[in-house]
């Protein structure tokens, strides 16, 4: 079920990958990872999503939750039906039990995601709070954080400079 999501991981790695995967900075979300997740893998954990989205001629995207509160969203390669990016965000679906591959979940605190991952390599302030960006190679991890309520979103992707 999805309590035990943080324990259970959707891509397979040998003992070597596994050993190197620790030190890495992006890691999983909700056992999700980027490029070696496919996105049957995810809908036989997380469900039949609510809907299913085209979010560009190269990929689409699972929807869980409602419409206008979506808080989980995993983007997908149409080609090779491999995972791309997830988004979570605090909403009145399963978000709240999804954690990343340290720990980290939703209205965590500025605090643990530093003690999880370190200073972020970048910052942003914006009308919907604070962004705080871990970058590894060509992928980003994402916390948005608002004042007085810690993490409300946590965004993973691969991006094209």
């Amino acid at each position: 079920g999805v309590q035990d999501l943080d324990n259970q991981s959707l891509y397979v790695v040998d003992a070597q990958e596994e050993r190197e995967d620790v030190t890495l900075k992006i890691g999983t979300i909700g056992g999700i990872k980027l490029r070696q997740t496919m996105i049957d893998d995810v809908e036989s954990v997380y469900g039949k999503p609510t809907a299913q989205k085209n979010a560009s001629q190269w990929s689409d995207y699972y929807l869980y939750g409602m419409e206008y509160d979506a808080p989980f969203e995993v983007y997908y390669n149409k080609e090779n039906r491999t995972v791309t990016g997830i988004i979570v965000r605090k909403g009145t679906y399963i978000s709240q039990n999804i954690k990343t591959s340290k720990g980290l979940g939703l209205f965590n605190t500025l605090d643990e995601m530093k003690a999880a991952y370190g200073e972020p390599d970048s910052m942003e302030d914006s009308v919907s709070g604070k962004k705080y960006v871990y970058i590894q190679n060509d992928e980003l991890l994402e916390f948005w954080e608002n004042p007085g309520e810690g993490i409300v979103a946590m965004h993973s992707m691969i991006y094209t400079k």
